[in-house]
């Protein structure tokens, strides 16, 4: 398993087709007709992208008045080395949300359904890839005087065989409460509220199947450290978990690794990495070609979880404690990464808007600067 940090760094130039590098082949796959959509869900699943819905290309310009055109909801799966397709059903949800995914199944939590355009009816939508199929769920109404799941900042994540929902932003207005879908009885269990009152980031983790929560003031500054909670089954409640002093704003797991970045790499409260199976917390590995651990200048992918992305990766194996750079062989300063995901062993980039002149403006999450995938060589 990889993790994977992106420095936001410049490239020139296109390539089409195969490119070998890193020890690894880079190829572009072909979308057919989701190349012209925004808003698709993409999802990469095993040996497969799995790619649904989504609007159709559009020439209105940002910010503007213009009326949203019809969703679509069909679906397609993808073989990362490019050798096939395949149909699959359509998407029973218009609108992108939160998502996960666990070992049989892909679960999409999402504000609106197709027969309500108002996008106020919350919907767990589960889909059962062997199979083929989605199933609907209800959510739990929103908390008083807080924000319904579907419409909140938050997380959607596995944590051992169950499936959570985590709000980013523990504030009144913007709560949405923290649940969890228990996959064997088809229902919702609300957690209990962690910190009741206060004005904080939340950033959740599987940690060995545990769910364990790392939280930082609202306010705070660069150098403020965070605190740590674990979710006990037990007593139902979550306890403080002791860690060394930390800053954190992004999570990656690996493993039985979990790593925590900084947001500065000040030296007086930087990341660590905590390794479950010896229970010792150290410091983080050197970072790439002497570069420090920031937040600022790169994003750090845990397993598939996207994240923006720059023109240039670096991979960092951590089995092997190798840094590899994998300079993207299409990326140039017309075209931003959108999403980019790192899983056993395979990297793809999902490219999103593309600017330029005579180019449309297309807004936000776009398929058009195409999609690559780097499968290792054999």
């Amino acid at each position: 398993m990889l993790v994977l940090v992106v420095v936001l760094a410049a490239c020139s130039g296109s390539t089409d087709g195969s490119v070998e590098q890193g020890g690894g082949t880079w190829t572009r796959l072909d979308l057919e007709e989701f190349s012209a959509r925004s808003n698709s869900f993409v999802v990469p699943f095993g040996e497969e992208l799995l790619v649904f819905g989504g609007l159709p290309a559009s020439d209105c310009p940002a910010n503007a008045d213009c009326t949203t055109p019809a969703a679509f909801f069909d679906g397609k799966a993808f073989a990362l080395d490019g050798s096939r397709s395949r149909q699959l059903s359509d998407i029973p949800v218009d609108r992108r949300g939160a998502w996960t995914t666990t070992k049989n199944s892909v679960f999409i939590l999402s504000g609106c359904v197709p027969d309500q355009g108002n996008c106020t009816t919350d919907r767990l939508v589960r889909y059962s890839v062997a199979l083929d199929h989605w199933d609907t769920f209800d959510v739990p109404a929103a908390p008083t005087g807080g924000v319904s799941p579907g419409s909140a900042f938050g997380e959607l994540l596995t944590v051992g065989d169950d499936v959570v929902f985590i709000s980013e932003l523990n504030e009144p207005t913007q709560f949405a409460g923290d649940l969890r879908w228990d996959t064997a009885r088809k229902s919702w269990d609300q957690l209990p509220v962690l910190n009741k009152g206060v004005r904080e980031r939340r950033l959740p983790v599987d940690i060995d199947g545990e769910l364990v929560i790392f939280t930082s003031a609202m306010d705070s500054g660069p150098g403020q450290s965070v605190s740590a909670y674990r979710y006990d089954e037990a007593s139902d409640s979550f306890v403080s978990w002791p860690i060394p002093d930390l800053q954190v704003c992004r999570t990656a797991a690996a493993g039985h690794k979990t790593y925590l970045f900084p947001r500065f790499d000040s030296g007086t409260a930087p990341g660590g990495q905590y390794d479950a199976s010896i229970n010792e917390w150290t410091a983080l590995p050197p970072g790439p070609g002497g570069l420090p651990w920031n937040c600022g200048l790169m994003g750090v992918l845990e397993t598939q979880r996207p994240t923006a992305a720059g023109q240039v990766g670096w991979v960092y194996q951590h089995n092997a404690d190798v840094w590899t750079l994998l300079e993207h062989p299409v990326l140039r300063r017309s075209v931003s990464a959108e999403r980019v995901f790192v899983y056993d062993g395979k990297v793809v980039v999902h490219a999103g808007t593309e600017h330029g002149e005579g180019s449309l403006w297309r807004e936000g999450s776009t398929n058009f600067g195409g999609t690559w995938v780097w499968l290792p060589n054999e």
